[in-house]
């Protein structure tokens, strides 16, 4: 059933539904909240339903942990569980944002140090290769640019006792 067929329905079985196809943690908290309603209106004779309910959205989202075990949330009214359960989604969301852009950041950093420490040999090796042989053709230029690391390093290496430049590439 989809969300529209789901939310005309009144019963629990629906809520449930629409909890399970939430596709976000926040999206499934109106349909929770109203499971909990329902419970609520339906009294005592419903609180082991309620409860396995509660234990069973706790356990469903426990990765993130939106409603721990150590919350209270028997004792809450339904108008106390949704401001503490949206102020939840929202603050883990502003953090896992933050824990992004620092991890982007320092990954980021990492790869700009590693790029820059190649484009420096690149740049070394074309130096000494045109100190030593003039000026650099073009397809050289264009292979060192393009080449790891290591492979700049090989060929310094071999630029050192090359007496031309085809003993670089050949030797």
């Amino acid at each position: 059933m989809n969300e529209a067929e789901l939310s005309r329905m009144c019963n629990l079985a629906a809520e449930i539904f629409r909890i399970e196809k939430s596709p976000t943690l926040k999206a499934s908290i109106p349909p929770f909240l109203s499971f909990l309603k329902w419970t609520t209106k339906a009294g005592a004779e419903q609180d082991s339903l309620k409860r396995a309910m509660k234990v069973w959205f706790t356990r469903a989202q426990k990765p993130v942990k939106i409603i721990s075990e150590d919350d209270a949330i028997d004792e809450m009214a339904i108008e106390e569980i949704e401001p503490m359960l949206s102020e939840r989604i929202e603050k883990w969301s502003n953090e896992l944002v933050e824990k992004g852009r620092a991890e982007g950041k320092a990954e980021g950093e990492l790869k700009g140090k590693a790029e820059g420490k190649a484009e420096g040999k690149a740049e070394l090796f074309l130096s000494l290769f045109a100190m030593k042989f003039g000026t650099v053709p073009d397809h050289i230029r264009f292979h060192i640019e393009t080449a790891s690391t290591e492979e700049i390093l090989l060929l310094s290496e071999r630029l050192l006792i090359a007496d031309t430049p085809a003993d670089v590439y050949s030797l």
